[in-house]
């Protein structure tokens, strides 16, 4: 586990040691349960506990890790229930509710033009053979359609439960399937563009339902 190189120059200490946990666990180099101590995590960053203590604090917030008073931290896991029966739903919820918001807004079009960045960015990731900038600029697509709600909440309930459980989809994320998902991005942004508010509707939930089919279970909850 290393720092990114693709850090932002003033970014603190404790936010550059978030992200490299953090992209640690998207991209399935920490596995779900695997044990967490801020010593070995300093040791390998070359960095002293206090930031790192933060930064897993920070990550227990988000759900990436979870951590019991006097116990360990570990990363945390999901299964397949939790999943169909609670995250996917919720966000369904957050994502249609916020794409009716921005197809109703009458600045539609700058917000559009900012998901059609992503979408480029996600073909020349896939002609890179760069899976992890696949993965994170699908998650800067989704994050911008929820952001453009003028209510707070559906963003706050997405960022809490969607960033963690990307990281199920690494083992059985192929070329087709990132190519596929890109394309079904460009067709949302076309329906949404044509004013069909149902069948814009109909496709993200249909793309979020994949997420079932492509899912890898990581064990029972700890």
């Amino acid at each position: 586990m290393t720092f990114l190189s693709a850090a932002e120059p003033h970014t603190s200490m404790r936010d550059r040691i978030a992200d490299t946990i953090r992209n640690a666990v998207l991209n399935g180099e920490l596995a779900p349960g695997q044990r967490i101590t801020e010593s070995e995590v300093a040791a390998q960053l070359g960095t002293s506990r206090g930031p790192v203590r933060e930064a897993i604090r920070e990550l227990v917030n988000e759900g990436f890790l979870h951590s019991h008073a006097y116990r360990e931290t570990r990363v945390t896991s999901i299964t397949r229930r939790e999943l169909n029966e609670v995250l996917v739903p919720i966000r369904i919820v957050a994502e249609t509710f916020a794409l009716r918001e921005l197809m109703a807004r009458p600045d539609a079009e700058r917000l559009l033009e900012e998901l059609d960045g992503c979408v480029d960015a996600m073909r020349e990731a896939i002609d890179a053979n760069d899976p992890r900038r696949v993965r994170e600029e699908d998650l800067a697509f989704h994050r911008t359609l929820v952001e453009a709600s003028s209510y707070q909440h559906p963003a706050r309930v997405w960022s809490s439960i969607t960033p963690v459980i990307y990281r199920a989809f690494v083992l059985g994320t192929t070329e087709e399937t990132m190519r596929e998902t890109v394309e079904g991005h460009a067709r949302l942004l076309t329906a949404v563009r044509a004013g069909d508010v149902v069948r814009a509707e109909a496709m993200l939930v249909e793309h979020i339902e994949e997420m079932k089919l492509r899912f890898h279970e990581e064990g029972k909850k700890r």
